[in-house]
């Protein structure tokens, strides 16, 4: 095959990527080097951006706002030779922190143009952003940008703009975009604060099954104290209920025993984390008999696709439980930003006053 012939990268990238999502890693491993070769380091770099696109689409799925998420494959438009944005997609968002139902939104159609970055700033400019731009308003839809911040990487760092302004020659998104941007509207996206004061304790027994400690067992209770009230969990309650609370960093600060059971109790690190890290975390907790991370979001759109039903925790469950616990004053709503302009912004999506 001559030079001219050979794929680039990119296209090997793209193969690669359906590859994955049907293999294990050791297979995925020999097929990358087979097919690859000397360029495997390229290629492994053009495939984690590829993935980050999944990352995004599994994230809008979990969080159910996004009723259509079509990807574009990349591909160059033919006549015009404009460069197709990532996706097509629709969100249908409610307005959660008001008690507004998606009912009440009319649906926010747009292209999304996927990105990561390991700096606290991303840019575009020049030809990349005039073709993208130039797709977008040739179908009249807006086109909006989601940028993975990777500094946090076990944390659902998205932020989602729309490229509203086009007198700008240059596309900046930073991360304080969070906030003020288009994620907590399309995501109906809120946190979940811990009442400050907030402990846990676990109970582990050594030969107990579940959540396992390395050193003390199976977890057979998890409490939850706050204002000094006890709230026990056992079983698989216990288990769900301590995968929830795992994300914001349970810090072990002592142990006692008690015949053969252990007692731990465990303190946050984080105050407060948003829905959609809540649910990143919880769905990498489960680990394989090797200890290596279960959840891919490649794998996990192909199983989809396929009709499929892997095990994933999705908004539903995690927000019911939450607001279990703030009716109890275990925890409290907190919305992002200024809410009227949180509100505004939703109006502007398609949200009915």
């Amino acid at each position: 095959m001559t030079t001219e012939q050979q794929p680039s990268p990119i296209e090997i990238a793209k193969a690669l990527r359906q590859v994955k999502g049907v293999t294990d890693d050791r297979q995925y491993g020999e097929v990358l080097q087979a097919i690859a070769g000397r360029q495997a380091k390229t290629v492994t770099h053009a495939v984690a951006g590829l993935t980050e696109e999944d990352e995004f689409i599994l994230m809008c799925v979990l969080m159910g706002t996004a009723t259509h998420l079509a990807p574009l494959e990349q591909k160059v438009s033919i006549g015009m030779g404009l460069k197709a944005p990532d996706l097509v997609a629709r969100f249908q968002p409610g307005f959660s922190t008001r008690g507004i139902l998606l009912s009440r939104h009319t649906g926010y159609k747009c292209f999304v143009e996927v990105k990561s970055t390991k700096k606290d700033k991303f840019h575009m400019h020049g030809n990349a952003l005039k073709k993208l731009r130039q797709f977008a308003d040739a179908f009249g839809l807006p086109l909006v940008f989601a940028v993975r911040f990777l500094m946090l990487p076990d944390a659902a760092l998205w932020v989602m703009v729309e490229d509203a302004d086009r007198n700008t020659r240059r596309m900046t998104i930073g991360v304080s975009d969070w906030v003020s941007g288009l994620r907590p509207v399309l995501w109906d996206d809120f946190s979940f604060m811990l009442v400050p004061g907030t402990y846990f304790e676990a109970t582990y027994a050594p030969n107990a099954g579940g959540v396992r400690h390395p050193q003390y067992g199976g977890q057979t209770e998890f409490q939850v104290i706050a204002q000094e009230r006890r709230f026990a969990f056992s079983g698989d309650e216990a288990m769900f209920v301590s995968a929830f609370f795992e994300p914001y960093g349970l810090n072990e600060k002592n142990a006692r025993r008690e015949g053969n059971l252990t007692h731990v109790t465990y303190h946050a690190q984080n105050l407060a984390l948003s829905l959609p890290d809540i649910i990143y975390r919880m769905n990498r907790l489960p680990r394989d008999s090797s200890g290596n991370l279960v959840y891919d979001a490649t794998r996990t759109l192909r199983a989809l696709a396929d009709g499929q039903t892997p095990v994933l925790i999705g908004r539903g469950s995690v927000e019911q439980l939450g607001r279990t616990f703030c009716k109890i004053g275990v925890l409290a709503v907190l919305g992002h930003g200024d809410p009227e302009g949180c509100y505004r912004r939703w109006i502007a999506t398609g949200g009915i006053q």
